[in-house]
């Protein structure tokens, strides 16, 4: 049995080497034997939900546009949303129709961030993340753009030191 990090954060590490997650937190949403799945929490595009999906954007924590949720099925949406005390994917065309009951915050992703059975195990054993704490307002604040330096910083000591990581090493 592997150890979950479902219901934490994965904190992309400078040296992962995928532009994917570059600079990334992904909040995770079931991790098991049978693989790994989150959602890419600090990348917002700037296309409004409205645009495509005006039923659902009463529902939306601000900012109301789409996230980008990861690589894999970038042209499906996964919504995420807080039921009751759980952060869980919400069933958007329940919510649509008023079949399932508003969450308390809800923010829609673009694709997902995925892992087959151990290949997580293996990224996280290289050292490519860290897996810490979420917090409420990782997934649902206001300035997701600022989230990878707001969560390291709040780590301290080592970890802490990355916030200071330059957005681009080669012009430093």
């Amino acid at each position: 049995m592997v150890d979950s990090t479902a219901g934490h954060l994965l904190i992309a590490t400078p040296n992962l080497g995928d532009p994917n997650f570059d600079m990334t937190i992904v909040y995770m949403l079931e991790h098991n034997d049978e693989g790994a799945l989150g959602v890419v929490v600090n990348r917002p595009t700037e296309t409004p939900v409205g645009t495509h999906l005006p039923e659902l954007e009463s529902f939306l924590s601000p900012p109301d546009v789409f996230f980008i949720g990861g690589p894999v099925s970038p042209d499906h949406v996964i919504g995420v949303g807080r039921d009751r005390d759980a952060i869980t994917m919400i069933d958007l065309v329940g919510l649509a129709d008023g079949t399932v009951a508003a969450p308390d915050g809800l923010r829609l992703f673009a694709g997902y961030s995925g892992w087959s059975p151990m290949q997580l195990e293996g990224e996280l054993a290289g050292g490519s993340w860290f897996v810490v704490d979420a917090f409420d307002g990782d997934v649902f604040g206001p300035n997701p753009t600022e989230l990878w330096r707001e969560v390291l910083r709040r780590q301290g000591g080592r970890i802490g030191r990355l916030s200071l990581y330059p957005d681009n090493p080669l012009v430093n």
